[in-house]
């Protein structure tokens, strides 16, 4: 069962003290979309949230970090190797977009080589930790199970991993660049749930983390399966998907 919890000031994987604030956006993305900063007049970006525009005054903003549930050493050592996978992942994307947004598919073997078995699995690491803070911050308990998937010592349970390609943003991304606009963009959607007021259990969240026009939405349950994805092969066959008719955007 799926409950509220209290993490009081421990981190969420290893139960050290919580010392470390994980960013919401990966800093190398932001750093790649919009600079190293600082953000402010023509370069100003914003962090637009319950229709509210949140200024982002750099990279290493407070308004682009989880609000803490994690240590520095599950941050910037256990999880090294995960951030390493998950660089070298956008930075292909972003090189062959064009390519890619065509074709709706890529190989792990065209980013990774002989080890992309391994570092696919590093990606997927990536991800279940950012799911991971964004569930402490909610103050979601996070079950054994995907604990273990993030030390290396099982498959990966309870939790749903689907890359698709947003249409809309594809086109917008086109027309900026049409106009000599070069911005980024970065998202992260709302978190949905279904939860019990009687017994506090939590069913169903639901979310999706966006790079440019790459979204991976992503499920917390758990009557999720093992290997719940559509990347478990080198090849990857994506879906795609919008919110605005592309055609409209011009």
């Amino acid at each position: 069962m799926i409950t509220k919890h209290d993490y009081a000031n421990k981190c969420w994987w290893c139960g050290s003290d919580a010392n470390s604030r994980e960013h919401k956006y990966k800093k190398s993305d932001l750093i790649n979309e919009f600079g190293r900063g600082a953000y402010s007049g023509t370069k100003s970006v914003v962090r637009v949230t319950s229709g509210q525009e949140r200024p982002v005054q750099g990279p290493n903003s407070n308004e682009v970090k989880f609000q803490g549930h994690f240590c520095q050493r599950c941050n910037n050592e256990t999880s090294q190797p995960f951030d390493t996978a998950y660089r070298a992942f956008t930075s292909h994307i972003k090189s062959n977009e064009k390519s890619i947004t065509q074709s709706k598919q890529f190989k792990f073997s065209d980013i990774y080589g002989s080890t992309w078995q391994t570092d696919k699995d590093n990606l997927m690491r990536y991800y279940v930790k950012h799911i991971g803070c964004r569930l402490a911050d909610s103050k979601v308990l996070i079950v054994p199970e995907v604990i273990d998937f993030l030390n290396g010592n099982s498959a990966l349970r309870f939790i749903s991993l689907n890359f698709e390609i947003r249409d809309d943003i594809v086109a917008t991304i086109n027309k900026l660049e049409s106009d000599g606009d070069d911005s980024g963009m970065l998202w992260i959607g709302d978190m949905d749930c279904m939860s019990s007021p009687s017994t506090g259990e939590i069913t169903n969240i639901n979310s999706h983390i966006t790079y440019r026009w790459l979204r991976l939405n992503y499920g917390y349950d758990l009557s999720i399966p093992a290997n719940s994805n559509n990347f478990s092969s080198d090849l990857v066959i994506l879906q795609s998907d919008f919110n605005v008719d592309p055609s409209t955007i011009n």
